[in-house]
C-alpha cells in the first residue's frame, strides 16, 4: 500500500549514482554517441533544475497561507474552525480511560466522520467505512454496525439502547453537528435517565 513512497526515496538515492555513470559514458563513447549523451545529459540537468523549483515554490505557499505560529499539534485549526470540538476532544483525552468506547457518527471515507475517536483513541461502533473493509478484507464485522449506530441515536426503546450500550461498551455518546445532521436529533436527548451530560460546549 502506497509502495512508491519508499519507490521515490530509492529513486533518490539511485539517480546520483545513475548520473555519474551518465558522465562516464561521455568519455568512454564514439563522437555521435556522445553528442546524444550530451543532449541527455543536457535534458536531466534541465528537468533536475525544473524540478528543484517545487520544493521552495510550495514550501513558501504554504508558510503563507499557514497558521502565523506553526504547530505540530494535528487538532489546532479546530480551535478557530470548530472550538467546541477541539474542546470536547481535550476533555475526553484528559477525563476518560483508553478504553472508554465512545459512540459517534460514522460517514464516508476521507470526511470529517470518525474525527473524535481518531483524535482520542477511543473505540468506536464503525469509523470510515471502506478503510475498515480495506484492512480486513471482508464487510462481515462491519455487518449491521451502521444501523446500531442509527438506533442508538434515534430509538426512543430503552431496553434496546441498554442493549446496544452493552454490546459496544459505549462509555459517551458525541452529539455534535454531523450527528445532528444526519439523525435529526434536535434538541439533544436524555433518554429515560440512561444518559449524564458530562461535557458542553457551543454546538
Amino acid at each position: 500500500f502506497k509502495t512508491y513512497y519508499h519507490s521515490w526515496v530509492i529513486l533518490s538515492l539511485v539517480s546520483g549514482a545513475a548520473f555519474l555513470s551518465g558522465l562516464k559514458l561521455l568519455r568512454q563513447t564514439s563522437r555521435w554517441l556522445k553528442l546524444l549523451n550530451f543532449s541527455w545529459l543536457i535534458l536531466l540537468i534541465v528537468t533536475i533544475f525544473s524540478g528543484s523549483y517545487y520544493p521552495l515554490g510550495v514550501s513558501w505557499e504554504k508558510l503563507q497561507i499557514t497558521n502565523p505560529s506553526p504547530t505540530l499539534d494535528g487538532l489546532a485549526f479546530l480551535k478557530s474552525k470548530s472550538l467546541g470540538e477541539y474542546l470536547g476532544i481535550q476533555w475526553l483525552k484528559e477525563n476518560t480511560k483508553r478504553g472508554d468506547g465512545i459512540l459517534e457518527a460514522s460517514g464516508n471515507d476521507y470526511t470529517t466522520f470518525g474525527r473524535v475517536s481518531a483524535s482520542t483513541g477511543r473505540p468506536t461502533i464503525l469509523g470510515w467505512p471502506g478503510h475498515e473493509y480495506q484492512w480486513r478484507g471482508s464487510l462481515e464485522p462491519l455487518e449491521g454496525r451502521t444501523k446500531d449506530i442509527e438506533t442508538l441515536y434515534s430509538s426512543d426503546k430503552l431496553d434496546e439502547l441498554v442493549h446496544l450500550i452493552q454490546k459496544y461498551r459505549i462509555q459517551y455518546v458525541i452529539l455534535g453537528p454531523r450527528e445532528r445532521s444526519i439523525y435529526q436529533i434536535e434538541p439533544p436527548i436524555i433518554k429515560g435517565g440512561l444518559l449524564q451530560k458530562v461535557f458542553s460546549q457551543d454546538e
